[in-house]
């Protein structure tokens, strides 16, 4: 699956193209505000579980 020409909805209604890279960051940005490690295998197991599709919107990938 390639997902680098998907778009993504935001909050306020705009489209963006899906950053995988955001995406790891605000999972690094969890861990981190619950004071837990992460590491690679546990970003990649959350992604993994991700529905990807283009014109997802931010509410789906956070469920």
């Amino acid at each position: 699956m390639e997902i680098k020409n998907f778009t993504i909805t935001k909050r306020d209604g705009s489209k963006d193209s899906f950053s995988l890279d955001k995406i790891m960051h605000a999972i690094v940005k969890a861990f981190e505000s619950v004071n837990e490690p992460s590491d690679l295998a546990s970003i990649s197991k959350i992604i993994s579980r991700l529905n990807i599709k283009d014109d997802i919107t931010v509410e789906d990938i956070q469920n």
